[in-house]
């Protein structure tokens, strides 16, 4: 059978190990998920200069059709003989620019809210890969397999003192009396 001071220093060990393993763990997941996060961003951004490109080429081509139909309306009034340089003529080709414009702005208008909304997503995602990179930071798998140790070793220490107390085995292992008082305030 093994000395208490062996299995002591095996449960101390092995608590370590676990800890430095689970917090690498956390670190690695952590630092991964900030890398993604980080690319999210990137290619939100990608997508608002894609919308706000899209919609200025979808507004130019409407301009143009705009234009087209100002020519076709003139040409049709003017092959008809109507006068359009005045009257009911000038406010059909007015409507007919003011309406067209107006679909230009609405092309606009829609383009640049999605390209928000793109800008806003890639604003989230900066923000949630800087967490992740804080929680990444904040692991410390030397430390935590210190603690677990330390942790281990204290609580081994106290309650199986107080084991080998009751069952006459013997006291081997001395608790601190400092450690001891924290329990049991």
């Amino acid at each position: 059978m093994c000395e208490p001071t062996t299995l002591l220093a095996i449960s101390v060990g092995l608590s370590g190990l676990t800890a430095l393993s689970s917090s690498s763990a956390a670190k690695g997941q952590a630092e991964y998920q900030a890398k993604v996060s980080e690319n999210n961003t990137i290619i939100a951004g990608r997508q608002a200069v894609d919308a706000t490109n899209r919609g200025r080429l979808k507004a130019n081509k409407q301009k143009q059709k705009g234009k087209q139909l100002y020519a076709q309306q003139l040409l049709s009034l003017a092959a008809q003989g109507v006068d359009v340089s005045s009257g009911t003529s000038i406010d059909l080709l007015g409507e007919g620019a003011e309406a067209s414009k107006l679909e230009e702005q609405i092309i606009k208008n829609n383009a640049n809210r999605e390209a928000y909304n793109h800008q806003v997503a890639a604003n989230n995602h900066r923000s949630q890969s800087g967490l992740y990179q804080s929680s990444a930071d904040a692991q410390n798998p030397l430390l935590a397999a210190a603690t677990a140790g330390v942790t281990t070793a204290v609580n081994t220490n106290l309650f199986g003192s107080k084991w080998y107390k009751g069952n006459n085995v013997g006291n081997t292992i001395k608790p601190n009396a400092n450690v001891k008082q924290w329990f049991q305030a």
